[in-house]
């Protein structure tokens, strides 16, 4: 889905995962469903606010990264894609 400005789809799932001190954490996970079509290049998924019940030290944060799945409404197939949005070893390089 990569330099797409239009993909339509009835359903997709996020998930933002990081590796903390070593260990993969599920940091926010949620679902979509639409009743009618929807171009997913142009949807926001939001801003989830933190209950302060969990602090990740930068010190300890070793990569964050995006999980998408959604159906192609055309080939009817459900499809999946890894977006990388930080590592602690390319950014300090």
């Amino acid at each position: 889905m990569k330099n797409t400005s239009e993909f339509l789809t009835n359903s997709y799932q996020i998930q933002l995962f990081a590796e903390i001190d070593g260990e993969e954490v599920l940091l926010q996970s949620n679902t979509f469903k639409y009743n009618f079509d929807n171009n997913i290049a142009k949807i926001s998924t939001g801003i989830t606010e933190s209950s302060g019940e969990t602090t990740i030290s930068p010190n300890k944060l070793n990569t964050i990264y995006l999980m998408i799945n959604w159906y192609d409404m055309n080939d009817e197939t459900l499809l999946e894609e890894k977006i990388d949005l930080y590592d602690k070893h390319a950014f300090l390089n």
